[in-house]
């Protein structure tokens, strides 16, 4: 009985985190949309230009080891729908021709991944790698989505005044630093986060709908996202322009950060007024602090995860002392808040009814 109470207590804390985060990334998964996940498509020709059907196209995730296969058809065109962002390996296998690998396709979040594939006659089992930058179409002639892919590198680097990555909006043409794209108001702008409607549909105010969404995002916790300014396909919905966001997934690998994000007075200018008035600077101490960690789901002699189920957690904070401002004002003088009215105008008050004449 002791034995059995002491592996209850050494493996009930790991069990039920690994059980929590079984859940949360298989309702992450099926919550997922069209709208977030991208695809593979291509064409398959041999060095005559003529389409090779009945090839065998197998793309491989090297950071989960999920694997999708598809078959060429009589036109020699593959797909593969609902590919999770990030970076793959395909392969191509067809009967009297090498082997074709392409390493490091990038499939990045609501965007397909056109690929042009030429065969060379040989034996299967010769190997032929493609550089994906040759093989990758650069233009989306899928469809006349108009729009960019703000990558995690830009997320990661680009410097933000209050860390918020939605910032990062105003780097796609036609979208302003108030939250407008195209001269539409923020309010016509339609968020999703892993393809869950992140817009607050009850206040619409325009520092709400970038700065406040019902799902909060940071900079730790996004992958990428995709700004669609025009043109967005019907599975969208609603929305003038479309924010995609992906959050970071966990891998075969277990990884994470700690971060420190700090604000203070004394690294900060004076601005024009203070400095005209004699005041001092604003004071501001801010900081943000967290973590994340992400990999495998594993419960000790129970379930193995890896290439299967992965979770991804995220945890931050702020803290800041309470604001004292000392922005140069216009108060009124002393002459002025003491001054009174100190001289009145009376106007006479006829006593008689005035005569009428006829």
């Amino acid at each position: 009985m002791r034995v059995i109470r002491s592996y209850i207590s050494s493996v009930m804390p790991s069990t039920l985190f690994a059980v929590f985060a079984l859940v949360c990334s298989l309702t992450a998964s099926t919550a997922s949309a069209q709208s977030v996940n991208g695809r593979i498509e291509g064409t398959v020709r041999d060095a005559a230009e003529a389409v090779v059907p009945n090839a065998s196209v197998i793309v491989t995730n090297p950071q989960t080891g999920a694997e999708r296969n598809a078959t060429t058809s009589d036109d020699g065109v593959f797909a593969i729908p609902e590919v999770p962002p990030g970076t793959y390996n395909v392969r191509v296998e067809a009967t009297s021709f090498k082997t074709v690998n392409i390493p490091n396709v990038a499939v990045e979040v609501g965007t397909p991944a056109s690929l042009n594939v030429e065969l060379e006659a040989g034996e299967i089992s010769e190997v032929v790698t493609v550089d994906a930058s040759s093989a990758q179409e650069v233009v989306n002639t899928t469809n006349a989505e108009i729009g960019d892919v703000i990558e995690r590198r830009r997320v990661l680097d680009l410097p933000l005044d209050g860390r918020n990555p939605l910032d990062l909006i105003t780097l796609q043409a036609g979208a302003s630093d108030t939250g407008r794209v195209n001269g539409v108001r923020a309010r016509g702008i339609n968020i999703t986060v892993n393809g869950i409607n992140a817009s607050d549909n009850f206040n619409k105010s325009e520092d709400n709908i970038i700065d406040n969404p019902t799902i909060p995002v940071s900079v730790e916790s996004v992958r990428e996202f995709r700004v669609t300014t025009g043109l967005a396909t019907a599975e969208f919905g609603r929305g003038s322009a479309q924010v995609n966001v992906v959050s970071q997934s966990g891998t075969n690998r277990f990884s994470g950060s700690l971060f420190e994000f700090h604000r203070n007075t004394a690294l900060n200018a004076n601005n024009f007024f203070n400095n005209r008035q004699g005041l001092p600077r604003e004071t501001l101490i801010r900081n943000q602090f967290g973590g994340r960690i992400g990999g495998p789901v594993l419960i000790p002699k129970l379930y193995n995860g890896r290439d299967k189920t992965f979770s991804s957690f995220l945890t931050k904070a702020r803290g800041s002392p309470p604001p004292k401002p000392s922005t140069a004002s216009s108060i009124p003088s002393r002459h002025a808040r003491e001054i009174s009215v100190t001289s009145t105008v009376l106007l006479p008050i006829p006593t008689t009814s005035p005569t009428i004449r006829r």
